[in-house]
């Protein structure tokens, strides 16, 4: 089930848009890293994405963790407040970097 979609704005700048949740994350992974694979700095923007709950959560550590392994620097823009407070409250604010609205 796909509620989300990541789209590509061209030069590592991509845009997440929708839900992620236990239904689409493990697609959201596998999307991700195949949209990021040829860019060395990747840009997401978050202002239009649900993620704030724990799955979206893990999913942006895990690109983030994919990215790291993979020489690729990635940085997320336009978090909302609450996504900042989770990464936060989780510690893991060194993890990932959000860039909030």
């Amino acid at each position: 089930m796909t509620d989300y979609s990541l789209s590509d704005l061209g030069g590592g700048a991509f845009e997440l848009h929708g839900r992620l949740d236990l239904s689409n994350v493990t697609e959201a992974l596998a999307d991700g890293q195949n949209k990021f694979s040829p860019h060395d700095d990747v840009s997401i923007d978050l202002a239009r994405s649900d993620c704030v709950g724990s799955a979206g959560m893990a999913l942006l550590l895990e690109w983030s963790g994919w990215c790291n392994a993979n020489g690729k620097r990635l940085s997320y823009r336009n978090a909302p407040g609450d996504l900042v407070s989770l990464a936060r409250l989780n510690d893991v604010e060194q993890l990932i970097r959000l860039s909030a609205t």
